[in-house]
């Protein structure tokens, strides 16, 4: 047993783990784990700091006399079932939604950072998004999660390449297409891109 904390301490994810499926025993397996605690725990990519606790999403609001822990977040949430599935022991939500669920309350670029990835990594699809994105509308910050669903690539490699797309939506400027990341070469020089536009006037790609 020694062994097993002294392990998970180096590990965040199973430190996080056990802790989450802890609580969602104390809740008698009612909820989900969700938002930074759920893209953990299905090897999505987490900024620096998160998840800063756990987060368990229920149907309904908690009623009656429950345990809460300080490290503990509760929300409510409508999720379709196929939404969620098991990880670590424990309900999890998908890839696709915890996406789409971090879009609306963190931001595209939040958001398209789990989306990209998802898909890169054969966890969700882009009709899964779209789905989602309908199933969404009217909520409060659908509008990022349906941007996130419109502009998602599993070419993009890395968050910063994510981050640095959403910065171009955000703004308003002409969106660069996602590479594959092959080299662009000339006589001296060789570099991997990250990114392209195609000039409308020559026609000819140029990378970024």
């Amino acid at each position: 047993v020694a062994d097993f904390w002294q392990r998970g301490a180096a590990v965040p994810v199973v430190r996080h783990a056990t802790r989450a499926r802890a609580a969602w025993m104390s809740l008698d397996r009612r909820g989900w784990a969700s938002d930074y605690s759920a893209a953990l725990l299905t090897g999505l990519p987490v900024p620096y700091g998160q998840p800063d606790r756990v987060t368990i999403s229920q149907a309904t609001r908690p009623e009656g006399r429950r345990a809460y822990w300080p490290d503990l977040r509760l929300r409510t949430a409508q999720v379709e079932p196929c939404d969620i599935g098991m990880d670590w022991g424990m309900a999890v939500l998908r890839p696709g939604r915890t996406a789409m669920d971090i879009a609306r309350t963190r931001g595209l670029a939040a958001g398209l950072v789990l989306a990209d990835a998802a898909l890169a990594r054969g966890l969700t699809t882009a009709s899964d998004l779209d789905r989602i994105a309908a199933f969404m509308r009217g909520w409060s910050g659908a509008a990022a999660a349906r941007r996130v669903a419109e502009h998602a690539s599993g070419l993009r490699e890395s968050p910063i390449e994510s981050i640095s797309f959403a910065l171009f939506v955000d703004r308003c400027l002409p969106s660069p297409s996602a590479t594959d990341g092959s080299s662009a070469k000339d006589a001296m020089v060789s570099a991997r891109t990250s990114c392209g536009w195609r000039i409308a006037s020559s026609g000819k790609p140029t990378v970024g």
